[in-house]
């Protein structure tokens, strides 16, 4: 009867704690609602400010003379962004390498846990079928503060091959990194070519180019004053002005290109926007157009040496390794782990004790899918 009577207030009285345990969550959830907070006004001038202070110009040597081609290679190579990106590129692959290394290290997890109760813990013991007492007689093992702690040392040995294999792709990141650098410093470079004959164009054809213009327009003008006289036929007159016309818009378009063509050099150079400078105007003469080599051997050198296509092969590469994280991850995990805990629980008979042993786990669902998985890797090869 007594126990009746236990059992049916300690029940509700559970219910209840449930209840306002559960009740606390909800609230504690609501208040945890993050609202967009955009920048503010004054946080993106600030912000503004401080990339225009560091835009470009950062420990740039001043220009001093006429530019020649090799020193226009040279500063676009120091000094022009897309390849201080590709710099920074690299620069984040090689330390994603050494941060992966870390990953097959064994894992070192310490804890420290502190538990405390509004009433004691307990137990029941039912008494064997031949004791004197078929009663239970109530204890208990647990105070109700305990502090508990352990530091347990684990290494997982399917997670150890998979870190492995994903190093060697990190590895191959650092080295699609750096193909991808000397692809954009080969484009800079052709870049900077086409822009500085450009620009050695632009001086000594602009000066020409507005000669012809102011003959084209005299031109003109002479040709309406034989029609204004008429001495000339007006329809052949008018003919010859319609073609003087379209040649001084050929013209005009060629000015456009060649007042681009130093402001696209001083981009490539990373210049400041508004310096003033000339490029170096060679001498013309007869210049050797023979190739050291044959197409062939031009093809096997591209083919050889082309960053493009060494980026591809560390792909392929890094491709094939994924095929081995595919098997790897689909066997069965073997995890070893050993541990020193200790509790603050006075009753227990030992309040510290070494820990040891293994844990095997499969996921048969990645045995499964592991078909599809490595057609989808084929797939990315091809």
């Amino acid at each position: 009867m007594m126990t009746q009577t236990y059992t049916s207030l300690a029940a509700p009285r559970g219910r209840a704690r449930l209840f306002a345990t559960g009740g606390l969550v909800a609230i504690l959830g609501a208040c945890g609602t993050v609202a967009p907070e955009p920048l503010t006004e004054a946080e993106l001038q600030n912000i503004a400010a401080g990339r225009l202070a560091n835009y470009v110009q950062q420990d740039q040597e001043p220009v001093s003379g006429s530019i020649d081609l090799y020193e226009a290679m040279a500063r676009a190579i120091k000094y022009n962004l897309d390849r201080q990106v590709e710099l920074k590129q690299q620069a984040l692959r090689s330390r994603e390498l050494r941060l992966s290394e870390f990953d097959m290290l064994p894992n070192l997890i310490a804890r420290a846990e502190y538990t405390s109760r509004d009433n004691d813990p307990g137990g029941r013991s039912i008494a064997l079928p031949d004791g004197d007492d078929p009663g239970g007689l109530g204890s208990r093992s647990t105070e109700r503060d305990v502090t508990t702690g352990e530091l347990t040392r684990s290494w997982d040995i399917l997670d150890f091959g998979i870190s492995y294999v994903r190093s060697q792709q990190r590895a191959d990141d650092v080295l699609i990194a750096l193909e991808q650098r000397r692809a954009a410093t080969n484009r800079i470079i052709e870049d900077v070519r086409t822009s500085y004959w450009r620009a050695v164009s632009a001086q000594r054809l602009l000066g020409r180019i507005e000669q012809i213009k102011g003959e084209g327009e005299r031109a003109i003008s002479q040709s309406g004053g034989l029609i204004d006289s008429g001495e000339a036929d007006r329809t052949e007159q008018l003919t010859f002005q319609r073609d003087i016309l379209e040649d001084l818009q050929d013209v005009e378009a060629i000015k456009r290109d060649l007042r681009v063509a130093k402001r696209q050099l001083a981009a490539l150079m990373n210049l400041p926007i508004g310096t003033n400078f000339h490029v170096v105007v060679p001498k013309r003469g007869r210049h050797n157009s023979h190739l050291p080599m044959d197409p062939h051997q031009m093809i096997r050198q591209a083919m050889l040496n082309r960053p493009e296509l060494r980026e591809i092969t560390y792909r392929q590469r890094k491709n094939k390794r994924e095929d081995q994280v595919a098997t790897l991850a689909a066997l069965p995990n073997l995890e070893l782990f050993l541990g020193a805990e200790f509790s603050t629980n006075d009753l227990l008979a030992n309040d510290d004790w070494v820990t040891t042993g293994a844990r095997s786990t499969w996921n048969l669902l990645r045995l499964a899918r592991l078909p599809e998985r490595k057609r989808t890797v084929e797939a990315g090869g091809q």
